[in-house]
């Protein structure tokens, strides 16, 4: 898809490869002196790419296949003045597969980036421990990240 989060007259190619959700890869191609370069790569089965802000790139892949666990990672990628870089990264979803070897904790992550005079990212985040599928503690956070134009991170 293309994408103009440069806010520039040239656009950016973000391209996904999924192989049957289990491997997968995502690319982001950025117009350089009217040559396409890759300037950004993710591995993982890509499971959602959104823009928001109109200068952020929000990437989910899916981790931890095999291992027991079910693992959703949030990616926020922008364009700095470094270049395309990771600014910020969080659960989406995480949780346990085998609750009968021990007690299973799922996390559930939300993530709303704002644009305002400020940049900002709020994440809500709510853990469920539960055995045997009972849950038994349930508790909710909201958490507020300002976009730092000195690290060019969210912090």
């Amino acid at each position: 898809m293309k994408v103009n989060l440069k806010r520039s007259k040239d656009t950016q190619l973000a391209v996904i490869l999924d192989v049957q959700g289990q491997d997968g890869i995502f690319i982001l191609y950025d117009n350089v002196n009217g040559t396409y370069k890759q300037v950004y790569e993710k591995r993982g089965p890509v499971s959602e790419v959104k823009v928001s802000g109109n200068t952020h790139l929000v990437i989910t892949v899916r981790l931890g296949h095999g291992t027991g666990y079910i693992i959703e990672q949030y990616y926020v990628i922008r364009f700095t003045s470094k270049g395309w870089k990771e600014v910020w990264s969080n659960y989406a979803w995480y949780m346990k597969v085998l609750p009968e070897i021990e007690p299973g904790t799922e996390i559930i992550g939300t993530i709303c980036l704002g644009l305002d005079q400020l940049i900002y990212i709020t994440f809500t985040q709510s853990n469920i421990t539960d055995v045997c599928f009972q849950p038994i503690d349930t508790n909710y956070s909201v958490k507020y990240f300002k976009y730092d134009y000195t690290s060019e991170s969210f912090i």
